[in-house]
């Protein structure tokens, strides 16, 4: 079996279940941002626990900001760290919470959907730690 090719038939390739439907800001944003929406949700992870637990994170911010009447490219890291000390629960629910916003701002920002990611820098919800003198 050197460099031999082999017809794959649409008989052979296993269906995806019928996907989710996409948040109303992803939609809005346009096509890029339904690619990246896709491309970090079904492509980037492979682990069912970590797509879901994203996947619900993400739908959760994303409904939050749209009843703050936010479009996707204009979140702010402000907002974001709104949302985070709003969310209430545990500290690993919050953190959940951020790595998956880090996460998929990162693909939105890859795919120009988004200038910067508003996730990345510090947020009220988890300021920087002071530089302490020496």
């Amino acid at each position: 079996m050197g460099g031999e090719l082999i017809e794959a038939s649409p008989v052979s390739v296993p269906a995806v279940s019928k996907l989710p439907e996409l948040p109303v800001l992803v939609e809005r944003a346009g096509g890029a941002a339904c690619f990246a929406w896709d491309e970090f949700f079904y492509a980037e992870h492979h682990n069912a626990h970590t797509q879901k637990a994203y996947l619900r994170a993400v739908k959760r911010f994303l409904a939050w900001c749209e009843g703050q009447g936010v479009e996707l490219a204009t979140i702010t890291p402000l907002q974001v760290g709104q949302y985070l000390v709003g969310l209430g629960g545990s500290a690993a629910k919050k953190n959940l919470a951020l790595v998956a916003l880090r996460s998929f701002f990162d693909r939105l920002v890859n795919r120009h959907v988004v200038i910067l990611n508003p996730a990345a820098s510090p947020h009220p919800a988890y300021p920087a730690r002071p530089v302490r003198a020496r």
